[in-house]
């Protein structure tokens, strides 16, 4: 399998899509087992802010990180059209890309 430079590009935007989608199914599922959960002890959601309050210094986990840190780790919006002539791609946000010009919908990517 020999793919061309905006062939594997093309690929990796759609994959990144994939994996995009992919993590907000698990959030989702993971929001609703919290929720479960607080439910199961007679807690509700708006207990949590207290809660937190009262144990923050004895909650240490490896993935709870600075602000500046969570900055920079925050997942970055998936493409939502691409160019399959280059590879290039755009998100939606900001202006649009001189490239897509007329049926912008022959770019977008399938699951948007």
């Amino acid at each position: 399998m020999d793919l061309q430079y905006p062939a594997l590009k093309t690929r990796l935007l759609l994959l990144d899509a994939a994996i995009q989608r992919a993590w907000l199914r698990e959030r989702k599922r993971a929001i609703e087992e919290i929720l479960h959960l607080l439910a199961s002890v007679g807690l509700e959601p708006r207990d949590m802010p207290q809660l937190l309050q009262e144990n923050a210094g004895s909650i240490k986990h490896p993935l709870m990180l600075d602000a500046r840190k969570q900055t920079a780790l925050r997942i970055k919006r998936s493409p939502q059209f691409i160019d399959p002539a280059t590879g290039r791609s755009w998100n939606g946000l900001g202006k649009r890309p001189k490239w897509l010009t007329g049926n912008i919908e022959r770019f977008r990517v399938v699951g948007f």
